[in-house]
C-alpha cells in the first residue's frame, strides 16, 4: 500500500532558466487540516524590476507534512536560486525517513474520470470572506491592513502599472487528483514504513531535522558549483517544519531570520524556535558554520490550533510591532479568514491578496506565509502530546 503524497509551491531553479514567479500560492485539505501557502513579491522589487527572493514548498507523505520557507539575501541577485533549491531539498530530506520508492500496484490504479473543469475552477474566485470578529478599525499598521483584506480582498492580483512595468503575465498550472478506485489507497498507514501506524517505531525526529539541514547545506554548495557560482551568491535562510497530521505533533528547525509560530486553542501565539537576533548579520544555510546557528525545537504544545511559517518580510512586522497584541490579533484573523473561506483555493487567493497588498511603513520586502490550521475543537479535544 502506498502513502498518498503531495508537493506544492516553488520549485528549484537551475540552468533550465529562471521560472521563479513574482507571486505563488498553494493549498490542500489533508484530513481535517487546511494547508495554505502564499508568497508575494515586495514593493521595492516591483519598483526596481527585480525578482522575488523568497521561496516556499510544502510536501506531504501519509500523515507526515514537511514545510520549508527560505528568504534569499537581497544583496545577492541570484539568491532565489539558493532559496528555491533550499525548500526543494529541505522538504525532501525531512520526509526521506518515511519514504520508500515502490511502483503503484495495478490493483490500486486510478480509474475515475477527470473532473469537469468548470466545477473545479469555481474555487478560483477572488473573494475573501468576512471574518466573524473584526479586528478593531482603530488598530493601525498590519492589524488594520488585515482587517481591510477581510472586506473582499481589496488588493486584487490584476494588472496594474507596477505589474505592467515588470512584464506581468498570467501563468498557471492546475492539477486535479482523481478519486482512486480502491479507497484503501488513501489510508495513511503503511506497516512497512516507520511512523505509519500507531505503535510503529518512529525515527528520532530531532536527528531527522538536523540531518535534513546538513544535507541541504551540502547540496546547496554542490548546486552552486554546478551553476559555476560561489555559494555566497546563493545566500538564503532556511526554515523547516515536520508535522504528524494524525497526532498534531510538530518539530521545527531554523537558520536565519523569519519565524515559525504556533497558536494554541486559546489563541496564544509564540515562536517555536528563535530566529536571528541581529538583522544586520543574518546567518545563511550555505555558510560553513551554519550549524552554529541551527536551532531545532519541538512545539511546546501538541496539537496546535495553527502553525505559521513566514519569511522576515512578514515576521518583522508581526514580532516587532509597536501595537500591543498585534501578533495575536493578526494570527487569529488569519485563521478565521482561512477557515471561513468557501474552498481552500479561495483561502489561498485571499491570503496572497493580503500579502501582496497590505502596507506598513518601512515594510517593503517579499512576504511569504504558510499556515496549517484545523477547525476549532480538534486542538481542545485531542490530548495526544507526542510529536510522533
Amino acid at each position: 500500500m502506498m502513502k498518498p503524497a503531495i508537493a506544492m509551491g516553488d520549485r528549484g531553479l537551475g540552468w533550465a532558466g529562471d521560472s521563479h514567479p513574482a507571486w505563488m500560492l498553494a493549498h490542500a485539505k489533508l484530513l481535517d487540516h487546511l494547508v495554505v501557502g502564499a508568497s508575494a513579491i515586495g514593493q521595492m522589487h516591483l519598483r526596481e524590476g527585480t525578482g522575488r527572493d523568497d521561496a516556499f514548498l510544502i510536501r506531504g507523505l501519509g500523515p507526515w507534512l514537511a514545510i520549508a520557507v527560505s528568504d534569499g539575501i537581497g544583496s545577492r541577485p541570484l539568491s532565489r536560486f539558493g532559496a528555491s533549491y533550499t525548500v526543494e531539498s529541505l522538504t525532501s530530506q525531512l520526509l526521506r525517513p518515511f519514504s520508500r520508492l515502490t511502483p503503484d500496484p495495478p490493483a490500486h490504479r486510478v480509474t475515475s474520470p477527470v473532473p469537469e473543469a468548470p466545477g473545479a475552477l469555481e474555487e478560483l474566485g477572488p473573494s475573501w470572506p468576512k471574518a466573524r470578529s473584526k479586528v478593531s478599525p482603530s488598530s493601525a499598521g498590519i492589524v488594520s491592513a488585515f482587517s481591510g483584506a477581510a472586506k473582499g480582498a481589496r488588493a486584487k492580483l490584476t494588472p496594474s502599472s507596477s505589474m505592467a512595468d515588470v512584464g506581468h503575465e498570467q501563468v498557471a498550472s492546475v492539477g486535479w487528483r482523481a478519486a482512486p478506485s480502491d479507497s484503501k489507497r488513501l489510508e495513511l498507514g503503511d506497516d512497512s514504513l516507520p511512523g505509519g501506524n500507531a505503535g510503529d517505531p518512529t525515527p528520532d525526529l530531532h536527528a531527522v531535522v538536523r540531518a535534513a539541514f546538513e544535507k541541504t547545506h551540502l547540496g546547496l554548495n554542490e548546486h552552486a558549483r554546478g551553476l559555476s557560482l560561489k555559494v555566497a551568491e546563493l545566500g538564503c535562510t532556511a526554515l523547516g517544519v515536520l508535522m504528524n497530521l494524525r497526532t498534531g505533533g510538530c518539530i521545527a528547525g531554523q537558520v536565519g531570520d523569519g519565524a515559525i509560530l504556533g497558536m494554541t486553542a486559546q489563541g496564544q501565539i509564540q515562536e517555536i524556535v528563535p530566529g536571528s537576533e541581529d538583522p544586520q548579520d543574518t546567518p545563511t544555510i550555505g555558510k560553513s558554520n551554519f550549524a552554529d546557528f541551527l536551532a531545532i525545537q519541538p512545539a511546546p504544545v501538541a496539537p496546535l490550533q495553527a502553525v505559521f511559517v513566514m519569511s522576515d518580510g512578514l515576521s518583522g512586522d508581526l514580532l516587532y510591532s509597536d501595537k500591543e497584541g498585534a501578533l495575536e490579533k493578526v494570527g487569529t484573523q488569519i485563521v478565521r479568514n482561512l477557515l471561513l473561506s468557501a474552498t481552500p483555493g479561495q483561502a489561498a487567493i485571499g491570503l496572497l491578496n493580503w500579502l501582496a497588498g497590505y502596507k506598513v511603513k518601512g515594510s517593503w520586502d517579499d512576504r511569504t506565509l504558510v499556515v496549517v490550521t484545523t477547525p476549532p475543537g480538534r486542538a481542545d479535544n485531542d490530548s495526544d502530546d507526542s510529536t510522533g
